[in-house]
């Protein structure tokens, strides 16, 4: 297996997103923060889980745990972790081939998301549509920073997340592989009912202000988009990715 690529060490607010991080990946956490004075059933299953894996936890009042949250809602809670972690490209690969062989594959790429947010939650919708891996760019990404991983619902630690410094020549190589790569974009004439989701796919989204960057949309197979009424122009790259990825879900049932 190739090493892992990193980020710096980061901040997880919020009751469930630390409790899935102590639940997948309790060596990461350096230190549980509780509000003095808290309590609840959700509480205690995170000091329990904290306590099972070995991590520290440290009663602080309020202003502290505002302050590490950076303004992020943290429900009385927040963890401090050594790193999140990417594997490679050639980790996917790998991670692909443990898959059932009769198992159609999802994989949603983040082309130039940039708000930690729509990150976040583009990742729990990628969990929880049975997605395999989410790729995020080396650049032109949001960082996964607090608000991220508050987003993602802990989905961030639970689904495969792929770093990859050039698009074009990453995604030529899944095409090799077998994936049919399928671009969003509003532009298009085709609906996500009209594609074979089926057969291994990669789900690019775009940026919301400026779509598929050309790098990206050079490569997709098809583009497509979601049907709406007149007069809406768009929707968030977060709702759409969740549509899409629905969509995909729906269809290999």
């Amino acid at each position: 297996m190739s090493k892992k690529s990193q980020d710096s060490g980061r901040v997880v607010c919020g009751r469930f997103p630390v409790a899935a991080l102590l639940e997948t990946d309790a060596a990461s956490v350096d230190k549980v923060f509780v509000q003095r004075g808290a309590g609840g059933d959700g509480l205690r299953e995170i000091v329990r889980r904290a306590s099972d894996g070995g991590v520290p936890v440290q009663r602080v009042p309020i202003e502290r745990l505002n302050a590490l949250s950076g303004g992020v809602r943290h429900q009385g809670v927040a963890a401090t972790t050594t790193a999140v972690r990417y594997a490679s490209p050639e980790d996917l690969v790998g991670l692909l081939g443990q898959r059932p062989q009769d198992e159609s594959t999802r994989i949603v790429y983040l082309d130039r998301i940039t708000d930690p947010r729509n990150m976040g939650a583009i990742l729990r919708s990628a969990a929880a549509f049975g997605a395999a891996a989410a790729i995020i760019p080396a650049s032109e990404a949001a960082p996964l920073n607090a608000a991220a991983i508050k987003a993602s619902a802990g989905a961030a630690f639970s689904i495969p997340l792929v770093r990859v410094a050039t698009p074009g020549p990453f995604l030529d190589g899944m095409r090799e592989r077998g994936f049919w790569i399928v671009g969003a974009d509003g532009s298009s004439e085709t609906t996500p009912a009209e594609i074979d989701w089926r057969r291994k796919t990669i789900i690019a989204m775009g940026s919301e202000g400026g779509g598929l960057s050309t790098a990206v949309r050079s490569v997709c197979d098809t583009l497509v988009a979601i049907p709406m009424v007149p007069g809406i122009e768009s929707l968030n790259v977060s709702a759409a990715a969740a549509i899409l990825l629905s969509s995909a879900f729906s269809a290999c049932r």
